[in-house]
């Protein structure tokens, strides 16, 4: 144990570092005497448990799980699809339970039959049985990952909301950063049936306190308002809309959540396609493996960059200005590695760009979501959004696949993914002529909560 710590501990000195230069940005902006920062605050640390046992450690572990069971890559594989197939499935019906209960108890019971799964997990023998277990781990995410928290963020923020997402988001694309190598030291050190029984045992350990005794469904519960607003506050807000939602069965009918929904759809086709295809498409630009993986690793950088500046503007910024911004900030990362790939400088500012366009998105999903419809029905409109989301993130890696082999290269790809983002972009200047759901207005004059 004492040469993990050392191993652990020595080469992540610089990661700490700056981890903690963030810590300190992120706490200049939050209020510490509103019980939902740090009820958020905890429910992030959980974020980044979960996210990293649940979802990130299946790559660290496929190839010792193949070598050790002589399971071919397709077999493991199609169990990690049906996983995020089920995820998908049970994103309705979980909305709908916090929506009318609060994520408390679905994130506290989840947590506690994830723990069970990781240990089944980590005792499986047979085909079938993996596949049962990596169904149950699909429906426990729905439960404790992003949605249920951006559900919680959508009640007890209104002005800070933006804050409020970029804390979350940030320990929860922290998380490859940190488990992947943490389960892959496991794995050499004690095999991947130990390492999943310590994962299960972190997972155990941080997450169901965090659920059971933090979270709570609404700032009334704790004596407070929305942000930690007094009744009668010392100096003015910024301008709210009234706290109005619009029922999920009206909200899911109309124009604007079809556009709104169809918009991430296309960036999230796009955005699994770059991430599954992020090595090939650098090396089909005659980059070396070594110099393709290096590269790629930008974009878990840029996704942590991207959130924490993107956050803060979220509260100051229409929503739709910022999505046009990160739409176009992707056509023109493809742009750039599809006319100067070649070049390392070209690689490189391609990752950049894509990797703040692609992994800051995920904030004005949860942003948007909640300023159209606000926060009784959000976790089922949310819900409704999900099954349409894992549609397109189940097709993306196939479907690029054989498009690939169809026209016979990467380049075709590329002009696929422009023409998406393009598409995504049309999406956006419809947006902006719909009246919006709560107030009304045209949404191009609308300001964000």
């Amino acid at each position: 144990m004492h040469s993990i710590l050392l191993w652990w501990v020595m080469p992540q000195r610089n990661a700490v570092a700056e981890i903690n230069i963030v810590n300190k940005l992120l706490t200049r902006w939050l209020p510490s005497s509103y019980y939902g920062w740090r009820m958020l605050t905890g429910v992030a640390m959980a974020q980044l448990v979960s996210w990293g046992v649940l979802y990130y450690a299946f790559s660290a572990l496929m190839l010792p799980m193949r070598d050790d069971l002589q399971w071919d890559t397709v077999t493991l594989t199609g169990a990690y699809s049906l996983m995020l197939l089920s995820m998908g499935l049970a994103a309705f019906p979980f909305g709908r339970i916090i929506d009318r209960y609060g994520a408390r108890w679905l994130m506290s019971t989840c947590s506690l039959f994830a723990v069970l799964l990781v240990l089944a997990w980590s005792q499986v023998t047979a085909v079938w049985h993996f596949y049962a277990v990596m169904t149950g781990v699909g429906v426990v995410c729905a439960g404790v990952l992003y949605d249920p928290a951006f559900a919680l963020v959508a009640v007890w923020f209104r002005r800070f909301r933006g804050r409020a997402l970029a804390l979350l988001t940030f320990w929860g694309a922290l998380a490859s950063v940190v488990f992947i190598p943490l389960t892959s030291l496991l794995n050499t050190q004690w095999g991947w049936r130990t390492a999943l029984m310590i994962l299960a045992a972190v997972l155990a350990v941080v997450t169901i306190p965090i659920h059971v005794l933090l979270v709570r469904h609404h700032p009334g519960d704790v004596g407070a308002l929305p942000d930690g607003e007094s009744s009668a506050p010392d100096e003015p807000a910024q301008p709210m809309r009234h706290d109005t939602s619009v029922p999920a069965a009206t909200a899911v009918r109309g124009r604007y959540f079809m556009a709104m929904t169809g918009i991430f759809a296309l960036s999230t086709f796009v955005g699994v396609t770059l991430t599954t295809h992020a090595v090939p498409l650098l090396v089909a630009f005659d980059h070396s493996l070594t110099t393709a993986g290096w590269v790629a690793a930008l974009f878990g950088l840029m996704s942590l960059t991207g959130r924490v500046v993107v956050g803060p503007l979220v509260d100051r910024i229409p929503l739709w200005r910022l999505l046009g911004i990160l739409l176009g900030m992707q056509l023109i990362g493809l742009s750039i590695l599809l006319l100067a790939g070649q070049l390392l400088a070209g690689a490189v500012l391609y990752m950049v760009c894509v990797g703040v366009g692609v992994g800051t998105i995920t904030i004005l999903r949860a942003a948007m979501l909640a300023d159209a419809y606000g926060h009784a029905a959000y976790a089922t409109i949310g819900g409704v959004q999900n099954v349409v989301f894992m549609l397109f993130r189940t097709v993306a890696p196939l479907g690029a696949s054989l498009w690939i082999g169809y026209w016979h290269g990467y380049s075709a790809l590329l002009e696929l993914l422009m023409a998406l983002v393009v598409l995504a972009l049309g999406g956006v200047i419809w947006l902006v002529r719909l009246p919006h759901p709560r107030h009304g207005s045209v949404v191009g004059g609308a300001v964000p909560d």
